[in-house]
This record gives structure tokens, sequence and C-alpha cells, in this order.
């Protein structure tokens, strides 16, 4: 069901800044299944204001995401994926899944460039945290599907989750580089040109 949330959040964020619960990924995730009520509530409503909406139109993606692993969306479209990386064949970020709006930044971020973990999280602005590699994967994947173009090219980006029976001190990372969208993990302590944070507004 569209609500008067829904459509008029779609017509501030425009066709190419909007990846509704229309998508291709979502009717890939659904086609054959009947969505959980707790999964179609969690879409009802977007949890961002207009005037948020409005400042960040431009700057960012407004994304329903839907219940997926890396490993899930991996394989709804596996043609453009590094399938020879470890993480793209592991579910272990299940665990941190839900369904629901995210608002993600669409580029690497300035600020966050050529600075080490601990220092990309001490420049995070009130009101953002860094997202998860699965809301990163699947919003790149779903805003492609959309506009035929890829979110993070020639630069990685930290996202929150940390790599499995690795230890501490590195962070999984995401980018788009020759043809593939590469899952991979790097030293909290590095810094490089290329090096961003992926991060998106807390929903309210």
């Amino acid at each position: 069901m569209k609500t008067s949330s829904y459509v008029d959040s779609h017509i501030i964020m425009g066709k190419r800044n909007f990846i509704g619960i229309d998508s291709a990924l979502m009717k890939l995730k659904y086609g054959g299944e009947k969505i959980s009520v707790d999964e179609a509530l969690s879409f009802v409503q977007i949890p961002f204001k207009k005037e948020i909406l409005l400042e960040y139109k431009e700057s960012h993606i407004l994304v329903a995401v839907a219940a997926m692993p890396p490993a899930e969306i991996c394989a709804l479209s596996a043609e453009i994926f590094y399938l020879r990386n470890i993480y793209i064949a592991s579910n272990v970020y299940r665990k941190d899944m839900s369904p629901g709006w995210h608002l993600i930044e669409k580029t690497a971020n300035p600020i966050y460039l050529k600075r080490n973990w601990v220092e990309q999280n001490n420049r995070i602005p009130d009101g953002y945290k860094v997202a998860t590699v699965a809301t990163v994967v699947y919003t790149m994947l779903a805003h492609y599907n959309a506009t035929g173009e890829y979110l993070y090219k020639d630069v990685r980006v930290r996202c929150a989750d940390i790599p499995e029976g690795r230890g501490s001190g590195k962070h999984v990372t995401v980018s788009y580089t020759g043809g593939y969208i590469l899952i991979g993990e790097c030293a909290d302590m590095k810094a490089a040109q290329d090096l961003g944070l992926a991060t998106e507004i807390i929903p309210e």
C-alpha cells in the first residue's frame, strides 16, 4: 500500500534518489512469496520528516530495504558480483538485517577520506550512523537497477560490520571497481585517499 507519506517522499526525492517497494529487488525477493505482516508494516510510513528529505534530496538515496543478507542479494543478482569474495558466500550478517527505510549518503563524503576508522567515526555528524554492508550492497544494486549507475565507484567505503572470524581491528568495505561490486575488509588503522565511510541518517 502506497500511503500519502510514500507518495510525497517519492515526489521530493525524485526518480533517481527514491527506491521504493516496487523496485526490482523487492519483486525478486517477494515475487513468489507473501510478505509478512511485520515486514509490510515496516514500509507503511517513511520515518523521515519532509524537511529532512528536502534538505538531502540531492545527496542521499531513500531506499526501502528488504531483509536480505549479502549472500541472498548475490543469489538474486549473481552476474554483477565478484563471486570469489568470501563475504559474498556467507549469511553471517543475517542477524543484523531488518526491513525498513534507509536514507543513505550516495557518495563517499570527503570528510572521511584519508582518515582511519576512529578518525572517521569522530567526524560523523549528529543524526548519522555507519551503515551495514547488507544495507549498502542492497542500495547499490537497487540504485543500479533503477538508474544504470553505480554508487561508490573506484572508492571503498567502510561499513559497520566486523569480518566474521577475523578478530577485531578490521571492518568490512564495499566498492564498485572494474565492473564488480567488491566486498572486502580493511584494517581500522589504515587511512587512504580512496577509503571512505558509508553513512546514513538515523530514522526518527
